[in-house]
């Protein structure tokens, strides 16, 4: 099964240390909490930033790449814990793994990768 996955790498940047996976449905679920809605109308316009969640639409592509610096997490956490509650419970589990891989990457100051899998 695949998945996009939000990962933090070994310090020399040679393998994952720890990683969150966001699976295709979860992807959907937090895409249509992001927008506020259908995809289909954010998807087939040109411009995928939502200006509520700017750091967090930047993974809109199920398939892309995208990187969080360190100076980008306390603003990513705010994004993802604006999110929560209105998520399922099962993502709403993910979102709080991705928020404790926030605090890791943050402690060890090492960015946070967004790759397909």
């Amino acid at each position: 099964m695949s998945s996009l996955d939000f990962v933090m790498m070994n310090g020399d940047g040679s393998d994952i240390q720890k990683a969150v996976p966001l699976l295709e449905h979860f992807h959907e679920e937090l895409m249509s909490l992001l927008v506020g809605g259908p995809l289909e109308q954010y998807y087939a316009g040109a411009d995928r930033a939502i200006p509520e969640f700017p750091l967090l639409s930047r993974a809109h592509d199920y398939y892309g790449e995208v990187s969080f610096d360190v100076a980008e997490f306390e603003s990513l956490e705010l994004e993802v814990q604006r999110i929560v509650p209105r998520a399922s419970a099962e993502l709403a589990l993910v979102l709080e793994k991705m928020v404790a891989l926030i605090h890791v990457a943050r402690s060890q100051a090492r960015p946070i990768l967004v790759l397909p899998d």
